[in-house]
């Protein structure tokens, strides 16, 4: 199960030269941590996180659906559920699960990324407002952390503060670039909502 957790996370954040090696060798060790013991909720939640960034969407949504039924609250797999629904282009359907996870676990030493999945979920259901505190919470968890003030410039420009989405921008470009992205694969499935992402981007670094 940890073999199958580090090497999804290792091609999540691009910290590998072959994200899809990686991803097949996480499978294998889900898979096999599943047949070790299929009541292990973690299993079954680290089986949900590779099949997510292997676009196998009705897959991660079932795993996480198992981990919840063996441990009703186990955070993790609430918000993996939520992140499922939210990659596979249903984010008014990821609200309840991601909210969920984050009441049940507030302080997750990934929660960083969890708020940052929270604020995507709202902004994708037109909920703006909500996304933008979502965001701010996301930083608050993790100051500073380009990604997160990339989501957060999109929903101050989709709020009309340009001034704020500007200043974004700027903490990004003095921050360290990331070397990957964990929501890449929702923007490959989803291209309307890369493409209006991106209109957003271009708004606030016009403004």
């Amino acid at each position: 199960m940890w073999v199958s957790r580090a090497a999804t996370g290792v091609a999540a954040y691009g910290w590998c030269s072959d994200p899809d090696a990686m991803l097949r060798e996480s499978l294998t060790a889900a898979l096999a941590a599943v047949r070790r013991d299929e009541k292990d909720a973690y299993s079954h939640f680290a089986l949900a996180m590779t099949q997510v960034f292997l676009g196998n969407f009705v897959d991660a949504v079932r795993a996480s659906e198992k981990a919840i039924e063996l441990s009703p609250s186990f955070a993790l797999a609430h918000v993996g559920l939520g992140m499922a629904l939210l990659y596979s282009g249903k984010p008014e359907e990821a609200i309840e699960p991601v909210a969920r996870g984050l009441r049940l676990n507030p302080f997750d030493p990934q929660n960083s990324h969890w708020f940052r999945i929270q604020a995507l979920t709202l902004y994708s259901s037109g909920q703006k407002e909500q996304a933008l505190s979502a965001a701010h919470r996301a930083l608050k968890a993790r100051p500073g952390w380009p990604l997160t003030l990339e989501t957060a410039a999109i929903c101050h420009v989709a709020l009309g503060q340009l001034e704020e989405a500007r200043a974004c921008l700027e903490q990004m470009r003095n921050a360290p670039a990331p070397k990957g992205d964990p929501t890449t694969i929702m923007r490959k499935r989803n291209p309307k909502w890369a493409t209006e992402m991106a209109a957003q981007l271009r708004k606030a670094a016009a403004a």
